[in-house]
């Protein structure tokens, strides 16, 4: 599990200056996802965890489940709510 260091990420408010993990780990993903997910408005996170590549999968309060895609070379970020029968959420990041 990489709640902690995704928690950290998503309460930071300068996560480019402030991450304090090795480029290469697991742990910058995480905290790098969490300040991306911050930047969306949903629900409080509950648990993150490493996916396949550079996905970091988030479960918030609300019942719901994300996908944060974090491409390391290029900085980019993709968030994709799964499909939980919430189809609000779905419209919310379209």
């Amino acid at each position: 599990m990489l709640t902690a260091e995704f928690m950290e990420g998503y309460n930071s408010s300068q996560a480019d200056i402030d991450n304090p993990y090795l480029w290469s780990s697991d742990a910058w993903l995480a905290y790098m996802a969490g300040a991306a997910f911050a930047q969306h408005g949903t629900s409080a996170p509950i648990k993150a965890k490493k996916s396949r590549g550079d996905v970091i999968r988030v479960w918030t309060g609300g019942g719901n489940e994300f996908r944060v895609v974090m491409g390391r070379t290029t900085f980019s970020r993709q968030l994709s709510a799964l499909d939980t029968g919430n189809s609000d959420v779905l419209r919310h990041l379209a």
